[in-house]
């Protein structure tokens, strides 16, 4: 737990470091992102008249610059996220690139939509038409240039997976993040329905950088890799269903059959809260592999609940006897779901205590509610972040992931 302090404290000096103003900026974004509303919708283009990057956005009563905007390649599902108020959400067709809606650009709108503070405000579906459209507000032109379409190509190496956006605004600003990136699953490369998708979900304080061992070692004459990258220090229940509507999203547009998932650290209590929540809209998940997964929770971050001046919304769900961890055991894994657990057993620099990972204690680790669900677990010569660049990790990765002999779901079989 000692790692943990640490991070912890180096995330409290660095806001110190941003000066007064820094800081209360802070305070007010990881309080403000519980008071969010989120307005889930679809834009719809039955004609084809979508010519161009969408771009979408919510408009209060009366303002003239959008609450929150974002850009899509092509038709499908969004989330904007709103304070609580009363909203129209609109759409256009922007195939100039402007950030404007102008002649001949089909455009959208919706009624009037009221959304409380905490508020998942299912739909509007946008029909996109040819222009005009009554009611049309004059905005200003629409910066966001993120893809927020599921399933958006990108690169390991593009700015939004750097580590430094990953701590800030990921993990200490995340209302920010939400809204100059969003919450997505990204492809490195086209989709392919010969190979399986493996899924890789980062834990607190990460990104898809975490994975990159990962996806050099991967086997990718068998799998493709994906990547959900959301920012840590949401409330978790709402980055496990923002996991939830992209993976299916996904699936209602490629059909994939199969599809495996590994997670590091906290990333594993967020897709586990998934697959119990949601898990018969998931049945082609096969494999949960959950690496390094405080399963018993974080000591640490219930101190910090207590003690840090900013209180990041995310430790309430990874207190140990908190209301998130309860909820968690309170169903069982969907039973058509291997779930294999590797951990470390490596404490690493020598002010560590045995019996932990260097930063998770292995009672966390093995915790008896999660090994109830499992069909398999596995220890390692390794600590916490040095479990994700151990070539003898990754080689067991690959074969557990391929599961050639069937000795997985042999004991899938046994455990039921």
């Amino acid at each position: 737990m000692l790692s943990y302090a640490l991070r912890l404290l180096r995330g409290l000096l660095l806001t110190a470091l941003l000066g007064g103003c820094g800081f209360l900026q802070l305070r007010r974004d990881v309080t403000e992102v519980r008071h969010q509303a989120v307005i889930a919708g679809r834009v719809a283009d039955p004609a084809a008249l979508g010519a161009g990057p969408l771009r979408v956005f919510a408009l209060a009563e009366g303002a003239r610059v959008p609450a929150h905007a974002l850009r899509l390649r092509e038709a499908g599902d969004f989330e904007l996220f709103v304070p609580a108020g009363r909203y129209r959400v609109f759409a256009f067709a922007d195939a100039d690139e402007d950030g404007l809606a102008g002649a001949g650009e089909a455009v959208a709108g919706s009624a009037v939509l009221e959304v409380a503070a905490g508020d998942w405000s299912d739909g509007p579906t946008l029909t996109l038409r040819a222009a005009p459209l009554a009611g049309w507000p004059a905005t200003a032109a629409l910066a966001s240039g993120i893809d927020a379409l599921a399933g958006a190509r990108a690169d390991l190496a593009a700015p939004q997976f750097a580590d430094d956006y990953a701590l800030v605004p990921g993990y200490w600003a995340s209302l920010r993040f939400l809204r100059e990136t969003g919450a997505n699953v990204y492809l490195l490369e086209a989709y392919d329905p010969a190979r399986i998708p493996v899924l890789f979900v980062h834990g607190a304080r990460g990104g898809p950088r975490d994975w990159q061992t990962a996806y050099a070692a991967l086997d990718r004459k068998r799998f493709q890799a994906w990547f959900y990258q959301y920012p840590t220090g949401m409330p978790t229940a709402l980055a496990s269903r923002l996991l939830g509507r992209r993976l299916a999203s996904l699936h209602a547009r490629l059909g994939f059959a199969r599809l495996h998932v590994v997670a590091h650290s906290v990333g594993g209590l967020l897709v586990r809260e998934m697959l119990i929540r949601e898990g018969a809209r998931h049945a082609y998940v096969e494999r949960f592999v959950s690496v390094a997964t405080p399963w018993g929770g974080e000591r640490m971050a219930g101190w910090g609940l207590v003690a840090s001046p900013v209180v990041v919304p995310a430790w309430a769900d990874f207190a140990p006897r908190g209301e998130f961890l309860r909820a968690l055991y309170a169903r069982d894994m969907p039973a058509g779901v291997c779930h294999v657990l590797f951990y470390g057993e490596r404490t690493g620099w020598p002010l560590f205590l045995p019996g932990s990972d260097g930063s998770v204690s292995l009672a966390s680790l093995l915790d008896a509610r999660a090994l109830a669900g499992a069909c398999h677990r596995e220890a390692f010569a390794e600590t916490h972040r040095s479990v994700l660049h151990s070539a003898a990790v990754m080689k067991r990765l690959n074969a557990v992931l391929a599961d050639d002999d069937g000795g997985l779901q042999a004991s899938m079989k046994r455990s039921r």
